[in-house]
């Protein structure tokens, strides 16, 4: 069965892809983002995947790109052209490359040929690594070399490649970038002379009976990772402070942060540590900015008591978290989504604080802003779980009007107004008990507003009281926040739940994050065998849309909830919210992404009574 699901899609499966494999330290992801580049210039859609050692130099190292001309799910599944710049990559990754594809390599300088070459592709060996030893004196330059042919192979203009190459080298200095040059215009000769019996890999990028090359390059689009997504989302979003330290996969973020902050009017900082950031991020919330800062799994375990703190005085801060895999220092450069329980429940004592979770690149942008909006109107904090698949992957997307984006959060300044709001000693009733558990927030220097803040618990005016009535009802008013905000997501899920295929279908998949894309795909590919799937996933976890995930299990004989954690975090976290329906969890725990072939195997599996 899971060949034929492989052949099958292999057959039906969109767009192209090529995959660049080598040693880190070769160049593989710097030519894997100048063609993607280059593919995106040429008007079509690409979608990517990288994966890299945690060393700084060494070890394996690759870079995918798929395109087509609309747009796609999932930049995962099988190769229609791997470029090897060693033995080791093709022994790792030949097996990705489809039956008829096509694998280039670097050619041995002794002549000989790499052992286990498959049957059923073509395999052409190229001299890169020699041509750029012999005409430029560095093997170094060989995924330039290999770049240009790949260029040539594939029609893509050469100019657009230089023109990458200026920018990219630019501050290394007109040498470095004179040889890179060269270099590409080397691997464009080469493949003239070496590749012409090939057939030429034109004629493999065929995307819907067009070649790259004379794909429309005036489309409005551009290319931009999620965290680059997250951070403009952020920005957009109000925010004008932002603390962190660095850490894999959210270090960009911090980079990105004190690049363009400034231009707005809003300063970043980069912390001793996590703690750090996120107690400097409290403080300048209290001050009436929004704040945000960014970590890994590691740095949010660090961060949890400061979460409670922020729950406690109900200050609004926006905490991101690009997930890793693995506990302690795990897999820093692998993939996974294992930290949904300790979004949403680390922390001593009862601390209800509001968990989202992006589900693309596009999404990684629109989350990033409405996560501000959330934090300031219902004063406490919002955990942006990302993935360090989407955090990296890069995605053609259309070029958004600022204006459009802009939002105003709520963040305090509001509150006082002049008056005492039942003053005591002058003090203001800053936590004063609501409906829906929201008070009013002066700003520091109102003096009116002039209240004490404190991660004790306390009465209304924020002096601290420890008598059981008072901490039972302080408990209740916190918990209302995110029942209001429940209702209200209920209310019109449409922003929060992301929603796909026929809604008479009786076999569901049911996910959040990073997996959407793939099992969108996946479903897409189900229904060309006649088998009916609709997917929902979630965006808002905490607090969860019960009704609206109840009313989707509950027209389903079967659901599918693919995970990429060990546990099926998702499926128990439903469990615990009263979700009832025949759940079969789909788990993968290797620091890699889902593909789409891998969650149609179990739909095709249950859809046959497996």
């Amino acid at each position: 069965m899971a060949e034929a699901v492989k052949a099958l899609t292999i057959a039906r499966r969109r767009g192209m892809t090529i995959r660049v494999a080598g040693e880190s330290g070769e160049g593989v992801i710097t030519a894997g983002e100048m063609l993607t580049w280059a593919l995106a210039r040429a008007g079509l859609w690409v979608t990517t995947f990288r994966t890299y050692p945690a060393e700084i130099k060494g070890g394996p190292c690759m870079f995918q790109v798929r395109f087509d001309r609309k747009p796609l799910d999932s930049p995962t599944g099988p190769a229609d052209v791997l470029i090897a710049f060693n033995d080791e990559a093709i022994a790792l990754h030949q097996e990705s490359v489809r039956p008829g594809g096509v694998i280039l390599y670097d050619r041995h300088d002794d002549g000989s040929e790499p052992e286990g070459l498959r049957a059923d592709v073509t395999a052409r060996a190229v001299p890169f690594g020699k041509v750029a030893l012999e005409s430029l004196q560095s093997r170094l330059a060989k995924n330039m070399v290999a770049l240009g042919a790949t260029y040539a192979a594939m029609d893509l203009p050469l100019d657009s490649a230089k023109e990458f190459v200026a920018r990219r080298f630019a501050s290394k200095g007109e040498s470095v970038v004179s040889v890179n040059v060269r270099a590409l215009e080397l691997g464009y000769e080469l493949a003239r002379e070496q590749l012409e019996g090939l057939g030429r890999l034109a004629e493999l990028s065929e995307v819907d009976g067009a070649t790259t090359g004379a794909a429309d390059s005036g489309t409005g689009r551009m290319v931009i990772s999620g965290n680059q997504a997250l951070s403009i989302g952020a920005i957009a979003g109000g925010c004008r402070y932002y603390a962190g330290y660095p850490i894999t996969p959210a270090s960009d973020i911090l980079e990105l942060m004190a690049a363009q902050l400034p231009a707005f009017g809003g300063v970043a900082v980069q912390t001793e540590d996590e703690m750090a950031a996120l107690a400097s991020a409290l403080g300048a919330s209290f001050g009436g900015v929004p704040s945000m800062t960014a970590t890994s799994g590691p740095g949010l375990s660090l961060m949890v008591e400061l979460i409670g703190l922020g729950v406690m005085s109900e200050l609004p801060v926006v905490v991101v978290d690009v997930q890793r895999a693995g506990p302690s220092t795990g897999m820093p450069t692998k993939t996974e989504q294992g930290d949904l329980n300790l979004a949403v429940y680390g922390g001593h004592g009862d601390a209800p604080r509001i968990v989202v979770a992006p589900v693309s690149v596009a999404d990684c942008l629109e989350v990033g802003r409405r996560a501000f909006q959330l934090a300031g109107r219902y004063q406490t904090p919002v955990i942006v779980l990302s993935e360090l698949v989407l955090a990296q992957r890069t995605e053609s997307l259309p070029v958004p009007r600022g204006a459009e984006l802009l939002l105003e959060p709520e963040w305090g300044g509001t509150g006082a107004n002049g008056k005492s709001n039942g003053a005591l000693d002058g003090h203001y009733r800053r936590y004063v008990d609501t409906e829906d558990g929201i008070s009013s927030r002066p700003l520091p220097g109102d003096p009116a507003g002039l209240h004490v803040i404190t991660g004790l618990e306390h009465d209304e005016y924020g002096h601290p009281n420890y008598e059981p009535a008072m901490h039972r009802r302080m408990s209740e008013k916190r918990r209302r926040k995110l029942e209001a905000l429940q209702r209200e997501v209920e209310a019109d899920p449409r922003a929060w739940v992301a929603r796909f295929g026929p809604e008479g279908a009786r076999i569901g998949l049911l996910g959040w994050g990073s997996t959407y894309g793939a099992a969108r795909e996946a479903a897409a590919l189900a229904e060309q065998m006649g088998i009916a799937v609709q997917g929902l996933w979630v965006k808002m976890l905490s607090p969860l849309p019960t009704r609206t995930v109840e009313a989707f299990v509950r027209g389903l004989d079967v659901v599918i909830v693919p995970e990429v954690n060990a546990s099926g975090q998702l499926a128990r976290y439903l469990e615990a919210n009263g979700i009832r329906g025949r759940i079969v969890p789909l788990v993968k725990y290797e620091g890699l992404p889902f593909s789409a072939e891998e969650i149609l195997a179990r739909i095709v599996e249950v859809a046959k009574g497996s």
